[in-house]
């Protein structure tokens, strides 16, 4: 064969094409070994998003090669990469990832400071407020380290609500806006507030009217309703906090006053050959009793007179403390009806029963862990706001309390109210007025967000 081209040995040029080759690859290896064999550590990730409180945070070193390459926290004991990656669980502390492959291997030093927001909500997500009204957004987080907990909090339109950096929501005019509270590096929370001019910010006032028959339209109603309901869930159904919104909203933020009105009888007889009504001095059912659409809860059996919203004339039957038998009164509630309503509407269920403490007959008094009101108890930390306070006939809420007075809320001949008492004074009418305080704490699923006062 021959090996011969135009004078030229093709057998030689072929080994010299691959020598040349070889050393090209030779040299190629050596100037480009950071380009192809180099092993770079191109981030180190940090996820705390499975972490408890106890165990440690996932680290994941990634790095920059194509070939095998293995990974250790000492240049003792390696591990082999997966998919470009090595992970370890780590609690916080300093390390050093070392990284190599066949021909390299490098090193980096990284600190695992864990300051992170790990939850982030608040008690409220929607309102409603009367012009001037307040409302004090409360928070809960849960965070590691040393984060910035500072909170940004914003109105989306500050004619409707402000906020200010405290988180207190203050209701301007009518209308609905979205008070945003955002943590530094977490995904915000949103309240939903409506200022309504159809409720009064809070306020102990006995001069107020009495409400009139028919006052509210239907939409009104159903707005007074609305805006109970809410306050209710918000605060918790069954707790004591949702009693104390009943209580005070009924009291202190409705523009009108409730009228007292002798019962006529109740859903659930409470003597012999007592005659079951519904409606007429009291009002066991969900809402204010401010609308005709309520007729459709009372069943035409349990009418003694007639169906009468409140604010509307029923006649009295009873000849007590001047009531003229005979004489038209505004429907409202007793005593034990505005008590037994109040407990109804915040998630409890007592039955509709009275205020007597007749041993034969399941009363309010019952309902509670009955305790005699003395100048020691009342002075004591043994019963809080929301619990029941009252004497044999008679049965009330205590709505408020500060350094010298009990706030009770109560149905008696001047309407439904609020009216205030001193505990400090050993000569107030409070322990001429009231025998028992009948502590609760065994009918709340929970106390809730609550505060003393309003």
């Amino acid at each position: 064969m021959c090996y011969y081209i135009c004078g030229v040995d093709m057998k030689r040029v072929r080994i010299a094409y691959i020598i040349f080759v070889l050393y090209l690859i030779i040299l190629l290896l050596s100037a480009s070994r950071g380009l192809y064999f180099k092993v770079d550590i191109a981030r180190i990730n940090i996820d705390m998003s499975q972490k408890g409180d106890t165990k440690p945070v996932v680290v994941e070193i990634a790095y920059n090669n194509f070939f095998k390459t293995e990974c250790s926290l000492d240049n003792t004991n390696w591990k082999d990469a997966e998919f470009g990656r090595c992970s370890y669980e780590l609690p916080e502390g300093n390390y050093t990832v070392y990284v190599k492959n066949a021909l390299n291997e490098t090193s980096k030093e990284f600190n695992l400071s864990i300051n992170e927001i790990r939850s982030f909500d608040i008690n409220i997500t929607k309102w409603f407020l009367a012009p001037e009204e307040t409302l004090k957004i409360l928070n809960k987080m849960e965070y590691v380290g040393l984060p910035d907990l500072s909170l940004i909090y914003t109105s989306d339109d500050e004619s409707v609500a402000t906020v200010d950096s405290n988180g207190v929501i203050t209701g301007v005019g009518n209308g609905t806006t979205k008070i945003h509270v955002k943590p530094i590096g977490f995904d915000e929370k949103v309240v939903e507030i409506t200022t309504t001019d159809i409720i009064r910010a809070p306020e102990l006032d006995d001069t107020k009217p009495v409400v009139k028959c028919e006052q509210y339209t239907a939409e009104e109603a159903a707005l007074l309703d609305e805006i109970l309901a809410t306050r209710v869930e918000q605060r918790g159904v069954g707790t004591r906090a949702a009693l104390l919104e009943v209580t005070r909203f009924m009291t202190l933020n409705l523009k009108v006053k409730i009228p007292y009105f002798y019962e006529h009888g109740r859903m659930k007889p409470y003597w012999k050959n007592a005659r079951k009504v519904d409606g007429e001095g009291r009002w066991y059912h969900k809402g204010l009793y401010l609308s005709k659409d309520k007729y459709d809860l009372i069943s035409p059996e349990n009418v003694k007179e007639k169906k009468a919203m409140w604010g509307c004339p029923l006649t009295n039957y009873d000849d007590s403390d001047g009531w003229a038998v005979g004489a038209k009164k505004p429907n409202g509630l007793d005593c034990s009806g505005f008590v037994s309503f109040s407990l109804y509407n915040s998630g409890q269920d007592p039955g509709d029963i009275g205020a007597g403490m007749d041993p034969e007959l399941i009363s309010m008094d019952d309902f509670g862990e009955k305790h005699t009101l003395t100048y020691e108890f009342a002075n004591s930390d043994n019963y809080k706001v929301g619990d029941m306070i009252g004497r044999n006939g008679h049965v009330a809420l205590i709505s408020g309390k500060d350094d010298e007075n009990l706030y009770i809320s109560e149905s008696l001949l001047k309407g439904v109210r609020t009216v205030t008492y001193s505990y400090k004074n050993k000569n107030s009418k409070l322990y001429t007025n009231y025998e028992y305080i009948g502590n609760l704490d065994n009918r709340y699923v929970a106390d809730g967000d609550y505060t003393d006062m309003w």
